[in-house]
């Protein structure tokens, strides 16, 4: 034990004395070491059966996108389906044990062009008229791939009589998204029109460098260039961590970005864009403790305006009393006006769907749908009828929280990157389309606070991996008496509980709130 111990010592005594470009070659060759083996087994796991087709929306009206010949077939039985009143869904009358045969059916693609090619798996969701809550998945995997028609198709018997509301949605990795809304702006088409987009415009044009860069289907096609690219973003994001925080303290900033680079979310997020995003939050960051405010103000409005994440810059810059008043209004006008203007010129381009993301991030565009790692999405999964408030009354509760937040930060002098990451983590920890990966926005700060001493670290990793556990588990069968559905439901709870907890330390705690404070 001894021995092991005086090795781990010496280990530790000799990256110390490692100079800062030994340490920045290092973090490339841990990157290359874990990152380049991972994107070998995506690509050739995924390069052959997820090359298949979808229609660019998702919605009932897939049927009348001509430029993608794609079509809806209505059910096998004597009724047509019409439009419900609302136009979200269709609508069709079952008898009682009636049968429905829902089929979905692409037609005439060209295999050769890899701009026809796209990842997907249909499902139906649907409701009905006789008490069903919520909307139900019907799903049926098959994969589609090769020339002529293709016909996806799963029956479905009703032991009620009424009315079914469905629509088809082919789900798909958001890659093939991503790779669609690139080639719509390449081919100077409107992004809004032609495509489902979510976020706010500017996050689509960082999708342009790996669709142009795209190699042959054969090799892995554009899902490979969106591989490498995103995992390019975490390594960029280490490199810029460890050049940030190495004044603070060059050994605790080289662990926090091997840790970075080697947690599970960054691995996992090489099929998401939220490494894109999380490098802007850092390059943010770095910009502030750097003291370029201005340039800081700058890339907020930029980040603002490329996915809403960065948007929590705002207040946090606004309620910052470290910072002289004039300076900050002087900085918010600047964020505001690159906001404005680059709205401005979006909305002339493409119309009024570019302010769509406002509806798509708050839930009031669809019915409530809780997600992923979301508490909500964990109290729905167990076997136990649990009443769920709606989306806007949450949405408003998460806005007093943060009301209130912002009113204690602003009183007791918090700084700019404290004011960010509680407000950022209360929102996280409530919001109901909450996925794993965006977890990883919170990793350039969290780290900071979390690498101070050994209470701070034992939380951080105490909350992520009862975070990975709960989401993990979801992708198990459920077993005797539920088991893994509980399992996760405890560990949902358990990170939820953990993260209120590191939220109390920020609130309780003004040593903490002055971490940042020391390296300004």
């Amino acid at each position: 034990m001894k021995v092991t111990k005086d090795q781990v010592r010496k280990t530790i005594d000799t990256i110390k004395n490692w100079h800062t470009k030994k340490k920045l070659l290092v973090l490339m060759v841990i990157w290359i070491l874990i990152f380049v083996p991972s994107i070998m087994i995506y690509n050739s796991t995924q390069k052959e059966k997820m090359f298949i087709h979808y229609p660019a929306s998702s919605s009932p009206f897939d049927k009348k996108n001509n430029a993608l010949d794609v079509s809806l077939s209505p059910p096998s039985n004597s009724s047509e389906p019409d439009l419900s009143a609302s136009k979200d869904r269709y609508v069709i009358s079952v008898n009682k044990s009636e049968s429905i045969n829902f089929r979905w059916k692409a037609e005439n693609y060209d295999l050769s062009n890899t701009i026809d090619l796209h990842i997907g798996q249909v499902t139906v969701h649907y409701n009905t008229s006789w008490g069903k809550k919520g909307v139900i998945i019907l799903e049926k995997n098959q994969e589609m791939i090769g020339g002529g028609n293709m016909t996806w198709e799963k029956e479905k018997k009703f032991q009620e009589k009424g009315d079914v509301y469905f629509y088809f949605r082919v789900d798909k990795r958001d890659i093939a998204k991503f790779h669609r809304r690139a080639s719509v702006l390449l081919q100077r088409g409107n992004l809004y029109e032609d495509t489902r987009t979510g976020p706010p415009p500017l996050i689509n044009f960082m999708f342009i460098p790996p669709t142009l860069l795209s190699p042959p289907v054969s090799w892995g096609g554009y899902y490979l260039s969106f591989y490498i690219y995103f995992s390019l973003f975490i390594l960029l994001g280490s490199l810029l961590l460890f050049l940030g925080f190495k004044d603070w303290g060059e050994d605790k900033a080289f662990a926090l970005s091997i840790f970075y680079l080697i947690n599970p979310i960054s691995l996992t997020t090489i099929i998401q864009d939220e490494s894109v995003i999380a490098f802007i939050i850092i390059l943010i960051i770095f910009l502030l403790i750097k003291g370029k405010e201005k340039l800081g103000a700058l890339t907020i409005g930029l980040g603002s305006v490329t996915k809403v994440w960065s948007g929590f810059f705002i207040p946090a810059q606004l309620f910052d009393r470290n910072i002289n008043f004039k300076k900050r209004i002087y900085n918010l006008v600047i964020t505001v006006s690159v906001i404005g203007v680059l709205f401005l010129f979006f909305y002339l381009i493409w119309g009024p769907k570019v302010f769509w993301f406002l509806k798509f991030y708050s839930g009031t565009h669809s019915k409530f749908h809780p997600r992923d790692v979301s508490i909500w999405k964990n109290l729905v999964s167990i076997p136990v009828s649990i009443p769920l408030p709606s989306s806007s009354t949450i949405i408003v509760f998460i806005i007093i929280i943060e009301l209130i937040v912002l009113y204690l930060a602003y009183m007791k002098k918090w700084d700019t990157i404290s004011i960010f990451t509680v407000t950022l983590f209360i929102f996280m920890l409530f919001y109901p389309k909450m996925h794993l990966d965006y977890y990883l926005l919170l990793l350039p700060t969290l780290l900071f606070y979390s690498f101070r001493n050994r209470r701070n670290l034992m939380l951080f990793i105490s909350f992520y991996l009862f975070l990975i556990l709960s989401r993990s588990m979801k992708y198990l069968p459920e077993g005797p008496f539920h088991i893994t559905i509980w399992v996760s439901f405890i560990a949902g709870l358990l990170f939820t509980l953990i993260g209120l907890k590191i939220i109390s330390l920020f609130v309780t705690e003004d040593k903490i709130t002055k971490y940042f404070t020391d390296i300004f």
